[in-house]
């Protein structure tokens, strides 16, 4: 996630590179990850997903590059850092001999990828706000990637001072005039979202001009996810889908998947502070639910919307324990 297309670091040493935060350690983002990659797993009728290569922000942690190549079988993995002095300690923590590292940011890196020779796998991981940076690395992967590759992009969604909002507005091209600022965080999460779909609604207009129908390209959104792990973010993401593969594209079974969002409105992640003795008596009224599982909870002080929220991601929570703990 340290990535990124115009945030340079500071005077920091190559031997004194400190990384933000752990990002394994994020309930939030752990979960988000399982759902991204669960929809790619589900993508096998339109393309072998294990023939996918990844093309992520590992920092030092390459939490998501574990993930991906245990439950996807992908062995074709590309790690974008930009920041020169993590180098000693990013490279001292590659996990896998398949992952590749490039030491360039994204906007350097993308277009030396060769996108367009096979499908991809792309999560372009931000810690900004959806700027001119990011929507021109999105153009770059729209214009460039092949058929049948999944894109994902996660940015900050959080409100910040007035000026910083501002100045995002304006990077994203956005008339300031016209544009009323966000108050809330919801606000602030529904224009990311505004700002990438439109994004890769211009894009693919662009990249299919010129094109008979039969040889288009649509963008299928498959993901609208806001989290907060302390920092409110949007996770956004969807299929390359050819027209010819239409068809293979709707045995996914997608809408299987109760996070997937085709559209505007987003699946919120929330996690419950619950303690592991209370998981494992909620997982006992699971799937079936509703007002069983609401009544169980309330019998032992647990507030109706922590279970509700349990209930929607109970199947992709990661389960933290201390290695010692009985």
């Amino acid at each position: 996630m340290y990535a990124s297309t115009r945030k340079k670091s500071a005077s920091l040493s190559p031997q004194t590179f400190r990384p933000v935060v752990d990002y394994s350690l994020r309930p939030a983002k752990a979960l988000v990850r399982r759902l991204v990659v669960e929809v790619v797993a589900r993508l096998e009728p339109v393309t072998p997903v294990s023939q996918y290569r990844y093309i992520g922000m590992g920092s030092t942690y390459f939490r998501d590059f574990h993930l991906v190549h245990r439950r996807l079988r992908i062995d074709k993995m590309v790690s974008l850092e930009e920041r020169i002095q993590a180098r000693e300690r990013v490279e001292f923590n590659i996990p896998l001999s398949c992952i590749d590292l490039v030491m360039k940011s994204t906007s350097d890196a993308l277009p030396e990828l060769d996108l367009g020779k096979s499908p991809d796998f792309i999560w372009l991981d931000y810690e900004s706000r959806p700027d001119g940076g990011v929507l021109s690395d999105i153009d770059q992967v729209i214009f460039n990637c092949s058929a049948a590759s999944f894109l994902v992009v996660s940015v900050n969604a959080e409100r910040g001072e007035e000026h910083v909002l501002q100045e995002w507005l304006s990077s994203a091209g956005r008339d300031l005039d016209a544009t009323s600022l966000p108050i809330g965080r919801a606000e602030v999460a529904s224009l990311c979202y505004e700002i990438l779909a439109q994004r890769i609604e211009d894009g693919m207009l662009l990249r299919n001009a010129g094109s008979v129908v039969k040889d288009q390209v649509t963008f299928e959104q498959l993901l609208n996810v806001v989290y907060n792990d302390g920092t409110q973010m949007i996770t956004f993401g969807g299929l390359l889908l050819a027209n010819s593969t239409r068809q293979d594209f709707n045995a996914c079974r997608l809408d299987e998947l109760e996070y997937v969002r085709p559209a505007a409105e987003p699946f919120v992640v929330k996690v419950p502070k619950l303690t592991r003795r209370e998981v494992h008596y909620l997982l006992r009224h699971l799937p079936k639910g509703g007002a069983d599982a609401a009544a169980a909870g309330r019998a032992i002080g647990i507030p109706k919307s922590d279970v509700v929220s349990f209930a929607s991601i109970y199947r992709y929570a990661p389960l933290f324990v201390e290695v010692d703990d009985w």
